[in-house]
């Protein structure tokens, strides 16, 4: 999805309510595609692990 590279902000905090649905897969392919993304909210996805963390770290030098 090329339109997902100008990504610089997301809000999954609605899946609060779906937790499991938001995994690191997800995230890590976040990541990778959104250089960008400068905020990112994923409060209350407890389905994540340090994989996400790192991903974001690895591939998100603009996140603040």
């Amino acid at each position: 999805a090329p339109v997902l590279v100008l990504l610089v902000s997301s809000d999954f905090s609605f899946c609060a309510a779906f937790p499991q649905r938001i995994t690191d897969e997800g995230v890590v392919q976040i990541c990778r595609g959104c250089h960008r993304l400068q905020a990112l909210c994923l409060s209350g996805c407890s389905n994540l692990t340090d994989a996400s963390l790192t991903a974001l770290g690895l591939n998100c030098p603009r996140l603040q």
